[in-house]
């Protein structure tokens, strides 16, 4: 009789310890579900502001220049930088090339190749 009445309280102590382990977890969850409902109207929000904010050319020109990307049959140009000249002074003061175009051709290939469009015409305009 003693043994029945230790197993049952035992019994009924975990069932006790897992109802209140099923509460918290479900009291988690649901804390967890308000929050994503509220990060998902906030991403909506956001998603219908940046869509207000940016025009449909504003996102083409975004990807052309991000990603180097073009439309088929459209024609792209590169522009590089000037290439090396020498200017050296004339008796008379003025300025006179002594050479009327050096290209580095290393230079010229190194920017063909591996290098974000973007950077080449922060090199063209900048440096």
């Amino acid at each position: 009789m003693i043994v029945g009445i230790a197993v049952l309280s035992f019994i009924v102590f975990n069932l006790i310890k897992v109802s209140i382990k099923q509460k918290a977890i479900q009291s988690e969850i649901n804390q967890l579900s308000t929050k994503r409902d509220q990060i998902r109207l906030e991403n909506s929000i956001l998603g219908e502001r940046l869509n207000k904010a940016i025009s449909d050319s504003d996102k083409e020109l975004l990807a052309k220049r991000t990603l180097n990307y073009k439309r088929p049959g459209e024609t792209v140009f590169i522009f590089y930088p000037a290439p090396d000249v020498q200017v050296s002074q004339s008796a008379g003061g003025d300025n006179v090339l002594d050479e009327a175009i050096v290209l580095n051709e290393d230079r010229l290939e190194e920017q063909g190749r591996g290098i974000n469009n973007a950077l080449l015409w922060w090199h063209y305009f900048f440096e």
